[in-house]
Protein backbone atom coordinates (compact mmCIF):
# COMPACT_ATOMS: atom_id res chain seq x y z
CA UNK A 1 0.00 0.00 0.00
CA UNK A 2 1.38 3.43 -1.04
CA UNK A 3 0.40 7.07 -0.48
CA UNK A 4 1.18 9.87 -3.02
CA UNK A 5 -0.36 13.08 -1.12
CA UNK A 6 -4.07 12.29 -1.37
CA UNK A 7 -4.41 9.28 -2.96
CA UNK A 8 -3.36 5.72 -1.66
CA UNK A 9 -2.67 2.54 -3.59
CA UNK A 10 -2.93 -1.02 -3.50
CA UNK A 11 -0.47 -2.85 -5.54
CA UNK A 12 -0.61 -6.81 -5.80
CA UNK A 13 2.98 -7.37 -7.43
CA UNK A 14 2.04 -11.19 -8.28
CA UNK A 15 -1.83 -11.60 -9.60
CA UNK A 16 -3.25 -15.07 -9.29
CA UNK A 17 -6.31 -16.15 -10.01
CA UNK A 18 -7.08 -16.96 -6.09
CA UNK A 19 -6.84 -13.08 -5.73
CA UNK A 20 -9.78 -12.10 -7.92
CA UNK A 21 -12.85 -10.85 -6.18
CA UNK A 22 -13.79 -7.41 -4.59
CA UNK A 23 -11.19 -5.13 -3.12
CA UNK A 24 -12.71 -2.54 -0.11
CA UNK A 25 -10.90 0.81 0.52
CA UNK A 26 -11.99 2.47 3.86
CA UNK A 27 -11.07 6.19 4.26
CA UNK A 28 -12.05 7.21 7.68
CA UNK A 29 -11.27 10.65 9.61
CA UNK A 30 -12.80 12.35 12.27
CA UNK A 31 -15.40 14.09 9.92
CA UNK A 32 -16.67 10.27 9.00
CA UNK A 33 -16.02 7.39 7.12
CA UNK A 34 -16.29 6.20 3.13
CA UNK A 35 -16.42 3.41 1.04
CA UNK A 36 -14.99 2.65 -2.35
CA UNK A 37 -14.55 -0.76 -4.07
CA UNK A 38 -12.71 -2.14 -7.28
CA UNK A 39 -12.94 -5.71 -8.73
CA UNK A 40 -9.64 -7.70 -9.52
CA UNK A 41 -9.68 -10.00 -12.39
CA UNK A 42 -6.72 -12.17 -13.45
CA UNK A 43 -6.59 -13.57 -17.08
CA UNK A 44 -4.42 -16.11 -18.32
CA UNK A 45 -1.32 -14.69 -20.05
CA UNK A 46 -1.15 -14.74 -24.09
CA UNK A 47 -0.02 -18.10 -25.15
CA UNK A 48 3.54 -18.22 -27.46
CA UNK A 49 2.65 -18.85 -31.08
CA UNK A 50 1.65 -22.92 -31.27
CA UNK A 51 3.94 -24.52 -33.65
CA UNK A 52 2.37 -24.22 -36.96
CA UNK A 53 1.46 -27.32 -39.21
CA UNK A 54 1.19 -27.66 -43.04
CA UNK A 55 -1.03 -28.89 -45.32
CA UNK A 56 0.10 -32.02 -47.53
CA UNK A 57 1.25 -31.01 -50.70
CA UNK A 58 0.78 -33.51 -53.84
CA UNK A 59 2.86 -35.05 -56.40
CA UNK A 60 3.60 -33.05 -59.87
CA UNK A 61 3.77 -34.85 -62.78
CA UNK A 62 4.13 -32.11 -66.12
CA UNK A 63 5.28 -32.59 -69.57
CA UNK A 64 8.83 -30.77 -69.93
CA UNK A 65 8.23 -27.27 -71.06
CA UNK A 66 5.20 -26.87 -68.71
CA UNK A 67 4.89 -24.66 -65.78
CA UNK A 68 4.39 -26.84 -62.58
CA UNK A 69 2.96 -25.62 -58.80
CA UNK A 70 3.12 -26.91 -55.15
CA UNK A 71 0.68 -25.75 -52.87
CA UNK A 72 0.40 -26.03 -49.22
CA UNK A 73 -1.45 -24.06 -46.57
CA UNK A 74 -0.19 -23.15 -43.24
CA UNK A 75 -2.24 -24.39 -40.50
CA UNK A 76 -2.10 -21.89 -37.18
CA UNK A 77 -1.90 -18.20 -36.32
CA UNK A 78 2.27 -17.56 -36.49
CA UNK A 79 2.80 -14.26 -35.69
CA UNK A 80 6.62 -14.20 -37.21
CA UNK A 81 7.39 -16.97 -39.69
CA UNK A 82 10.03 -17.99 -42.58
CA UNK A 83 8.96 -20.09 -46.12
CA UNK A 84 11.48 -21.31 -47.77
CA UNK A 85 11.82 -24.06 -50.66
CA UNK A 86 13.91 -26.55 -50.99
CA UNK A 87 15.12 -29.10 -53.98
CA UNK A 88 16.30 -32.17 -53.70
CA UNK A 89 17.59 -30.60 -49.62
CA UNK A 90 18.99 -27.57 -51.29
CA UNK A 91 17.28 -23.80 -50.70
CA UNK A 92 15.94 -22.63 -54.27
CA UNK A 93 16.84 -18.99 -54.76
CA UNK A 94 14.26 -16.76 -56.29
CA UNK A 95 14.26 -16.42 -59.83
CA UNK A 96 12.26 -15.53 -62.78
CA UNK A 97 11.79 -19.77 -62.98
CA UNK A 98 10.96 -19.81 -59.25
CA UNK A 99 8.37 -17.78 -58.13
CA UNK A 100 8.02 -17.98 -54.70
CA UNK A 101 4.45 -16.50 -53.19
CA UNK A 102 2.94 -16.42 -49.77
CA UNK A 103 -0.73 -15.39 -49.62
CA UNK A 104 -2.32 -15.53 -46.57
CA UNK A 105 -2.20 -18.84 -45.06
CA UNK A 106 -0.93 -20.21 -48.44
CA UNK A 107 2.59 -20.87 -49.63
CA UNK A 108 2.89 -21.50 -53.45
CA UNK A 109 6.14 -22.48 -55.46
CA UNK A 110 5.57 -21.50 -59.00
CA UNK A 111 7.80 -23.17 -61.99
CA UNK A 112 7.51 -21.42 -64.67
CA UNK A 113 9.01 -23.59 -67.04
CA UNK A 114 10.12 -27.12 -66.63
CA UNK A 115 12.96 -29.54 -68.04
CA UNK A 116 13.43 -32.88 -67.64
CA UNK A 117 16.00 -32.16 -64.90
CA UNK A 118 14.05 -30.60 -62.49
CA UNK A 119 12.80 -33.50 -61.33
CA UNK A 120 13.18 -34.70 -57.71
CA UNK A 121 11.48 -34.04 -53.96
CA UNK A 122 10.58 -30.14 -53.79
CA UNK A 123 9.98 -29.17 -49.65
CA UNK A 124 8.87 -25.85 -48.11
CA UNK A 125 9.96 -25.25 -45.12
CA UNK A 126 8.21 -22.69 -42.26
CA UNK A 127 9.96 -21.65 -39.20
CA UNK A 128 8.79 -19.53 -36.45
CA UNK A 129 9.34 -18.75 -33.43
CA UNK A 130 7.59 -21.83 -32.00
CA UNK A 131 9.69 -24.32 -34.18
CA UNK A 132 9.87 -25.68 -37.79
CA UNK A 133 7.61 -27.33 -40.29
CA UNK A 134 8.35 -28.98 -43.68
CA UNK A 135 6.18 -30.94 -46.24
CA UNK A 136 7.23 -32.49 -49.30
CA UNK A 137 6.24 -33.79 -52.85
CA UNK A 138 7.79 -34.56 -55.87
CA UNK A 139 8.10 -33.31 -59.50
CA UNK A 140 8.58 -35.92 -62.54
CA UNK A 141 8.99 -33.82 -65.68
CA UNK A 142 8.09 -35.89 -68.75
CA UNK A 143 10.80 -35.75 -71.09
CA UNK A 144 9.69 -34.42 -74.75
CA UNK A 145 11.68 -37.48 -76.14
CA UNK A 146 9.72 -39.98 -74.00
CA UNK A 147 6.56 -41.52 -76.42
Amino acid sequence: MGKDRDAFTLIVTEAFPEDEGQYLCIASNPGGEVHTTATLKVVAPEMPDAGPKLSEMKDCVVDEGSPAQFKTTIVGKPTKMTVQWLREGLLIPESPDFQMINEGNNAVLLIGTTYEEDSGTFTCRVTTTAGQVETSAKLIVKSKNTQ
